[in-house]
């Protein structure tokens, strides 16, 4: 595995789960590659070439999620990605928003915009630890849903916490 970092300092153990990370180096050889066929032709790349790419990336990953590609989005990174669409969603006044306790940071900054903005209430699931079934996560979300249905637009299930 090293061997894909080459440029990681050799006594270092990274345990990271994916939010600063190094990047392989086939991904760093690829971007070089895209780099180097940009400052080539900026104009045909822009005009062309990315948009080609683009497009095939979007149908190879479509296929693998099996998804419509036109349903297919890049974004910068998971938060700018559910911020967005969780800001597009047509939430009114007196829509509940479900979530567990244990939510990502953003989650609960995108639910406060929806609160102070829309009207969106946000229903906190609380959940005991440590889990040992799957029962233990979804026995409370379906108790909550039973009280919360049908004022319950969205439930965001997320198991980062940061």
């Amino acid at each position: 595995m090293r061997a894909h970092f080459p440029g990681m300092r050799p006594d270092l153990i990274n345990l990271n789960h994916g939010a600063y990370g190094a990047t392989p180096n086939c991904a760093i050889q690829a971007a070089s590659r895209y780099r180097a066929m940009m400052e080539n032709d900026p104009t045909s790349w822009f005009r062309h070439g990315f948009t080609t790419l683009h497009k095939h990336a979007r149908e190879r990953i479509s296929e693998y999620i099996n998804a419509d590609p036109e349903d297919v989005v890049f974004v910068d990174n998971v938060s700018s990605g559910v911020n967005a669409v969780m800001r597009s969603l047509d939430m009114r006044e007196g829509d509940k928003i479900m979530v567990y306790e244990i939510r990502y940071p953003m989650i609960v900054h995108v639910n406060r915009w929806l609160s102070e903005f829309k009207g969106v209430e946000e229903i906190v699931v609380n959940m005991t630890f440590p889990v040992y079934s799957d029962a233990e996560i979804l026995d409370p979300l379906k108790a909550a849903l039973e009280i919360h249905a049908p004022e319950t637009k969205l439930a965001v299930i997320d198991h980062t916490r940061a």
